[in-house]
């Protein structure tokens, strides 16, 4: 959660310090009003693949749990069956 807070931080102090590079460069209202929607959709498009990135590691830990808990199922059954079938031979064979 500390590195997505740092790279928010980040991405905002980016883009506030590039608008304002923007706004205090002498060019003409038009050509700034540009280059002020040229770095949002920039900065939008940075923080869109972020979180798109995230979202992904997430899923991709998520699906990974997932695995190793019906993995960690499948062992927990067979040492079941097992352990019945070795009960089942020990009652039969002492009887």
């Amino acid at each position: 959660m500390k590195t997505t807070k740092v790279v928010s931080g980040l991405l905002a102090g980016f883009a506030v310090g590039s608008i304002l590079g923007i706004l205090f460069a002498p060019e003409k209202g038009s050509e700034t009003r540009t280059k002020i929607m040229d770095k949002r959709n920039e900065f939008m498009d940075n923080i869109k693949s972020k979180y798109s990135n995230l979202g992904n590691s997430v899923k991709d830990q998520y699906e990974s749990v997932k695995n190793d808990g019906a993995d960690l199922a499948a062992e927990v059954s067979n040492q079941y069956g097992n352990a019945k079938n070795n009960l089942k031979n020990n009652l039969q064979n002492n009887g």
